[in-house]
């Protein structure tokens, strides 16, 4: 078997700020898998991801595969970053009880 550079796969680990995923999704240049959530699970996936931020507790990792146009495709198990993008361009309609995160955080 012959190497050949077009083999190679580049692995390396880059950081995004919430609002430059924000900026990427309104670019059009994430693609997302398929997913068959519910409104429920949608809004219970917001709630638990907004909690984790304003408690400080970082994200998951999420594995992303950059097509050779320059677009995204996000690999996520739990469709976090896709359920608060959803949540951020008010696609869905789900309201965060300010007062339940300001009750967790005292």
């Amino acid at each position: 078997m012959f190497y050949n550079e077009r083999d190679v796969i580049d692995i390396y680990e880059k950081r995004y700020t919430l609002q430059d995923i924000l900026w990427m999704n309104e670019d059009g240049r994430l693609l997302f898998a398929p997913t068959r959530r519910t409104r429920n699970m949608t809004r219970n996936i917001v709630k638990n991801a907004v909690e984790a931020i304003e408690l400080g507790i970082p994200m998951p990792p999420v594995y992303v595969s950059e097509q050779q146009n320059g677009d995204y495709l996000l690999l996520e198990s739990k469709d976090v970053i896709y359920s608060l993008l959803q949540y951020l361009e008010n696609n869905i309609g789900i309201e965060i009880d300010p007062s339940d995160v300001n009750r967790r955080m005292n």
